[in-house]
């Protein structure tokens, strides 16, 4: 499994790891660094779930659950 680091609030930041959390370094959301779920709003939507696979170009590939 892998997360979506984009802060569900407003969708445009990428969290920031901060122990076992993610935390958004603009509104200070705050997600669980294990599932995604939301420890701290504002926002109130957990992180996007999904897989990430390597490309052959070299590029990695995140595919989302949502």
């Amino acid at each position: 499994m892998a997360l979506d680091t984009i802060c569900t609030h407003l969708n445009i930041v990428p969290c920031n790891l901060n122990g076992s959390k993610l935390v958004c370094p603009q509104h200070g959301s705050e997600f669980a660094l294990s599932t995604g779920a939301v420890i701290n709003g504002p926002a109130v939507s957990p992180l996007a779930r999904g897989t990430v696979s390597a490309r052959a170009d070299g590029f990695v590939w995140f595919e989302g659950d949502a």
